[in-house]
């Protein structure tokens, strides 16, 4: 008798199951990562978009400063630089963007201006103008009233040789010239051609440098604080200070000095107060307003 052979059942269907469930094991997995992921990204604090970009951390309630007062500026001009080449490198130690104003002919006019530009500090030619007084002497390179258009020319240039690097001008002395409004427009026209602004020292109150400035065109902005005036020649930081906040609560205010021992070390002590009260010291070239 013949006795049957049962033939094995195929191991596909096991193998199918395994392969199955490690697939289903997989998405599991996929899946709760995917999950924590995502759960992780909605626990993190959210940017707030609503305030100009400024981001705030709700979770740490951390918000970025801002500023309660407006910044205000002021330019400090130094005049009747050229002398005393000490004095330049005392006010170049200061860490703020004085402005120079150089004599020119003097013993150290040029250097000055040499070390002044090095420091990257805005220079101004301080140009000697006629005074009322004959007493007074404003030295060379002087402008004086009724003096023709080519004298005016010639004397300028003379005088922005004798100071490199020069953006701009301011009078010395010239309180007879600065009332000929005839002599500053011929005077403007020259300076504006040669791409140059100017700042009134206001030695005069009766100055027809703005008139002029309107008449012409130039950038064109006045003093409006002498720190050091008088004959004493002497400031302290507590008069330097009671005058700016006198006379400066209002944004562009330009200030006068001298290179005076008392007023190197008023501007030195006063600069840091300055800037805690919302001051910030610019080049006067920051100031300037075309004139209409």
């Amino acid at each position: 008798m013949i006795r049957e052979v049962k033939k094995k059942r195929p191991v596909l269907g096991y193998k199918t199951a395994l392969a199955i469930l490690l697939l289903l094991a997989l998405s599991i997995a996929v899946f709760m990562l995917i999950h924590d992921i995502r759960e992780r990204e909605n626990s993190k604090p959210l940017e707030d978009k609503s305030r100009s970009g400024k981001k705030v951390r709700e979770s740490l309630g951390v918000l970025e400063k801002t500023p309660t007062k407006k910044t205000r500026r002021i330019a400090i001009i130094i005049d009747d630089v050229g002398y005393d080449l000490s004095q330049v490198e005392e006010l170049l130690k200061i860490q703020a963007p004085l402005t120079f104003a150089v004599l020119p002919h003097c013993q150290h006019s040029r250097e000055a201006a040499e070390r002044i530009h090095r420091a990257g500090k805005e220079i101004l030619l301080h140009l000697p103008m006629e005074p009322l007084s004959p007493e007074k002497n404003p030295g060379k390179g002087v402008l004086l009233s009724g003096m023709s258009r080519d004298d005016i020319r010639n004397v300028l240039e003379e005088d922005l040789v004798a100071v490199p690097y020069a953006v701009g001008a301011n009078n010395h002395m010239g309180s007879r010239f600065m009332e000929d409004e005839s002599g500053i427009r011929v005077l403007f026209g020259i300076l504006e051609e040669k791409g140059l602004f100017f700042v009134d020292s206001m030695t005069t109150v009766r100055s027809r440098g703005r008139a002029a400035a309107v008449a012409t065109g130039i950038p064109f902005i006045a003093r409006d604080i002498f720190i050091d005036g008088g004959d004493k020649h002497d400031t302290n930081s507590e008069n330097f200070l009671k005058a700016v906040r006198v006379n400066g609560r209002r944004d562009g205010v330009v200030v006068i000095g001298h290179p005076y021992p008392s007023t190197i070390e008023a501007v030195r002590v006063s600069i840091k107060k300055l800037r805690e009260e919302g001051m910030e010291v610019v080049p006067v070239s920051n100031l300037l307003k075309k004139q209409p």
